[in-house]
């Protein structure tokens, strides 16, 4: 299991403190290439985690890379809320954790996700 995509929100925040977006594809497509990776839905949660913490730390006006994260993120969460109730506590609260991060980046309605929150 490749978990190098746990890296990236460390990165991209890298990236947002030195003012670059000189990786920002980089960071990106080791994302959206993890998602084929991904076997467990344990795995799934953590990937979502990722990807949403690498979102907050990403500017938003390199649209077409934010778009993307943003597509993977919503379809990665609908197989994950497929699976919730098999879910263990800790993951059930990353979903948690995730779904309040995405609705607060207007990636999610929350009024459509509260009883995730």
């Amino acid at each position: 299991m490749n978990t190098e995509y746990l890296r990236m929100p460390a990165l991209m925040e890298e990236q947002k403190a030195a003012g670059s977006k000189d990786k920002y594809i980089e960071i990106t497509d080791t994302l959206v290439c993890a998602r084929d990776g991904l076997e467990s839905v344990g795995e799934k949660t953590g990937y979502l985690k990722a990807l949403a913490d690498t979102m907050l730390a990403m500017d938003f006006q390199v649209y077409e890379l934010y778009r993307k994260l943003q597509d993977t993120l919503k379809a990665v969460l609908k197989e994950v809320l497929n699976d919730y109730d098999s879910l263990s506590e800790n993951e059930k609260g990353t979903v948690s954790e995730v779904v309040k991060k995405a609705c607060g980046l207007g990636i999610l309605i929350e009024e459509k996700y509260e009883k995730y929150l």
